[in-house]
C-alpha cells in the first residue's frame, strides 16, 4: 500500500491527516552549586569550553517549561540526565521540579 492509502481510515473511508506536534525536551541536571538547571551539551559535554568551565545554564526548568507552554508547545518532557540508579531518593529534587511545573504548565 502507498503511504496515501495508509492515511485512509479503513472503517469510515475518510482521510485522516497527520498532526504536527511541538515537544519541548528539557535536559535537566544539577550544576556545580547543586541547583537543577536546563542545559545543552555538545555530545555528552555540558560544560562551557575552557578550563574549569561551568555547566551550561539555559535557565530554570519550571520557568522554561512555562515559557514553552505559553508559546504553544504540545508537550514538555523533562530529561533527568543525572539520574541516580542506586539511590532513587536522589531524584527527589527532580520530582519537586515536576510538581512545581504542573502548577504552571497544562499540556
Amino acid at each position: 500500500r502507498t503511504s496515501e492509502e495508509k492515511l485512509t481510515s479503513s472503517s469510515s473511508g475518510s482521510r485522516t491527516k497527520l498532526a504536527k506536534r511541538v515537544i519541548a525536551c528539557l535536559d535537566v541536571r544539577a550544576n556545580d552549586s547543586g541547583d537543577l538547571v536546563v542545559t545543552k551539551g555538545d555530545g555528552y559535554d555540558v560544560r562551557e569550553k575552557g578550563e574549569g568551565g561551568d555547566v551550561r545554564n539555559l535557565g530554570l526548568p519550571v520557568d522554561l517549561s512555562a515559557r514553552y507552554f505559553t508559546d504553544g508547545a504540545d508537550e514538555v518532557a523533562f530529561l533527568n540526565i543525572t539520574g541516580f540508579r542506586d539511590f532513587p531518593l536522589g531524584d527527589m529534587p527532580m520530582l519537586q521540579v515536576m510538581r512545581a511545573a504542573s502548577e504552571r504548565v497544562f499540556v
